[in-house]
């Protein structure tokens, strides 16, 4: 059994349609919330392998650089867009604010 659970994603901007799913802004606590997730997941008596979600980065994207669709009628408004958009940030801070909270997990 699978499942896609914890999501390590550091959300930056509240306007992300995926920040109910974010633990918090701060790299740390996502990823020690992220870690005391798969471990209640995996010991629950169950047999159960957690993954972490989404990818790397996707709660740090820019807005407009992703996609926006008005109530599921599948027009996308760009100018709108986080989800699934690009994160503009360097090595460093990639590593320090979107990788590190899937360390743990």
């Amino acid at each position: 059994n699978w499942i896609f659970s914890p999501c390590a994603a550091v959300a930056l901007d509240l306007r992300w349609g995926r920040t109910y799913e974010s633990f918090s802004e701060d790299p740390a606590l996502c990823g020690r919330l992220s870690a005391a997730e798969v471990r209640g997941i995996q010991r629950c008596g169950l047999p159960m392998a957690a993954c972490a979600k989404h990818w790397v980065a996707d709660g740090g994207t820019a807005l407009g650089t992703g996609k926006f669709d008005m109530g599921g009628i599948g027009k996308a408004v760009k100018s709108f867009g986080l989800d699934q958009g690009n994160a503009d940030c360097d090595d460093a801070e990639l590593r320090a604010t979107h990788v590190a909270p899937y360390l743990p997990a």
